[in-house]
């Protein structure tokens, strides 16, 4: 199963703006995963 997230970021030493970036993650069916799991996953 695609999970797909969109964080926003910033940067303020080189963004001139806050932008969305989209990120898709790969898990297995019926893993249970919380949202920080996700997170550090993407990392």
């Amino acid at each position: 199963m695609q999970l797909n997230f969109s964080i926003y970021r910033y940067n303020p030493e080189i963004d001139d703006a806050p932008r969305m970036q989209e990120y898709s993650l790969e898990v297995e069916e019926g893993q249970d995963m919380m949202v920080l799991d996700a997170l550090i996953a993407l990392k």
